[in-house]
This record gives structure tokens, C-alpha cells and sequence, in this order.
């Protein structure tokens, strides 16, 4: 049953994904430190086909992306 459900919640972000791909919404680019301190902040703050570029730099932390298609 467990495994139902994830397959399902799995489905249903592709879904949405793919809606908001067909419904012409603009991808932003957002660019790590100039907009954001933080790649996670960026990541948070990121819609589905969003693009995050992290300049040359060391970035010492735990990126959590979920249900989230982003480029990195």
C-alpha cells in the first residue's frame, strides 16, 4: 500500500510538472551568492523548470530539493 501512494504522489508531480511546462510559464534563472547567500535558499524559493547556477566558490552545506525539477 505504502508503495502505491509514492507511486501515485511520484505520478502527480510529473503531472504538475508537466502542466506547468505546457502552460508556458517562464523558467528564472537564479544565480548563487549574487540573489541568494545560500543554494538552498535558491532552491527554496525555486518554481519546477528553474535553473541555479552557483558561482566558482566553496558552499559548505546539506541541499534538500523535493518534488522539485530544477537544474543545478
Amino acid at each position: 500500500m505504502k508503495k502505491i501512494k509514492i507511486l501515485l504522489v511520484f505520478i502527480l508531480a510529473i503531472a504538475c510538472a508537466l502542466f506547468v511546462c505546457a502552460s508556458g510559464a517562464s523558467a528564472t534563472t537564479y544565480y548563487v551568492p549574487d540573489e541568494f547567500t545560500k543554494i538552498q535558499w535558491a532552491v527554496d524559493n525555486a518554481s519546477v523548470g528553474d535553473t541555479i547556477i552557483e558561482r566558482d566558490g566553496t558552499y559548505t552545506e546539506n541541499v534538500c530539493v523535493v518534488l522539485k525539477f530544477l537544474t543545478l
